[in-house]
């Protein structure tokens, strides 16, 4: 709940500093159309959301590279579709056992994946060039999750690996302006619905963690 309100501020913030600096900057306003095929790049940060309490979202680079079309509604209504491939670091968290006083034992936990995704597009256009969209579909999710754990009598070793793929629901949400020469650049939060998984000492998850983007993208509209 924390991470939505803080998610949902952050674009109240960004709209207004982006309506604020379009309604001053009429003269750069895109004057193309929106409709048509279009191709973006995003770059980023993202993480999983697995089960450590207050602090279960780790964060690390990550990137996008996406394609879609968009149909026009209205002059300030479109809609379309959106093909991309997601990209994130690998993500490393710990979890402690301090069961034993005199021997903890520390779980280290290494997470990789990627994801593509096929979403449907909604967009409102304002007239001064800013943009409100929504995306929502379906992801497919490889995760390959590592563990190993340190301790008086271990040696740091792997004794579980997994790699799971998941077709899951996706959602996102952004923000963007549109500049002259048909580009235009957008901020998205993109969240993927999987399974908190559970990292201790003793759990050995077997499902697709959930996973959470933030990205700034520049597209190129073929208009």
């Amino acid at each position: 709940m924390k991470k939505s309100l803080a998610a949902l501020t952050a674009f109240l913030t960004l709209g207004l500093a982006l309506s604020t600096f379009a309604q001053t900057s009429n003269n750069m306003t895109s004057k193309h159309s929106l409709a048509g095929p279009y191709a973006g790049f995003g770059l980023g940060i993202g993480g999983i959301e697995s089960d450590l309490g207050i602090f279960d979202v780790i964060f690390n680079k990550a990137g996008r590279i996406y394609g879609g079309y968009l149909w026009q509604q209205s002059p300030n209504i479109l809609y379309g579709f959106e093909g991309g491939y997601n990209a994130y670091g690998d993500i490393i968290d710990s979890w402690t056992d301090y069961s034993n006083p005199n021997a903890p034992v520390t779980t280290n936990w290494t997470t990789s994946g990627y994801s593509a995704d096929l979403l449907g597009v909604l967009k409102y256009h304002f007239n001064f060039g800013l943009d409100l969209f929504g995306k929502a579909g379906v992801a497919y999710t490889s995760e390959t999750i590592k563990k190993n754990a340190g301790g008086p009598e271990m040696k740091n070793e792997i004794y579980h690996s997994g790699t799971f793929n998941s077709y899951l629901p996706e959602i996102s949400l952004g923000v963007g302006y549109d500049f002259k020469n048909n580009i235009s650049t957008n901020f998205t939060y993109a969240h993927i619905f999987g399974n908190r998984a559970e990292r201790t000492y003793n759990s050995n998850p077997s499902k697709s963690d959930e996973v959470s983007l933030f990205l700034v993208n520049v597209e190129y509209h073929f208009a």
